[in-house]
């Protein structure tokens, strides 16, 4: 190494060395920054699983009580065979024969619609189970 000013010349060697002091600075904070995100993330994962369960759970419930109401009520007023009846005995007419059986039939499709989306809900929490 040299030094030039003007008029004197300095010339030797010269050493040295790098310490590290602030390479690691922030490493122990951003270990438990990031240790805390992925405490938070799985709070917010489970949070998220048990509203989805909930969610499913609540919605079986009010199907499964919509299929047991259905069936209370078409059993009442199940009259197909007085509907046959009056039809064959000339009291109403083929169109209001019709007409009543068509609503029947459409209470039972609505039934079974009604217990297939039961069956798919109670599907999807059974995913769960295993």
């Amino acid at each position: 190494m040299s030094e030039k000013i003007p008029g004197e010349k300095f010339h030797g060697n010269s050493a040295g060395i790098s310490v590290p002091l602030w390479e690691n600075k922030n490493s122990i904070r951003y270990a438990k920054a990031n240790a805390l995100a992925v405490r938070s993330m799985e709070t917010d994962r489970k949070l998220v699983f048990y509203n989805q369960l909930k969610t499913q759970y609540e919605k079986a419930s009010a199907l499964q009580k919509r299929v047991s109401d259905y069936r209370i009520a078409l059993g009442i007023l199940n009259s197909s065979a007085l509907l046959e009846k009056s039809f064959s005995m000339g009291e109403i007419s083929i169109s209001e024969y019709l007409l009543e059986i068509s609503i029947y039939y459409d209470s039972i499709s609505r039934l079974l619609e009604t217990e297939r989306e039961l069956h798919k809900e109670v599907a999807g929490m059974m995913i769960y189970s295993y």
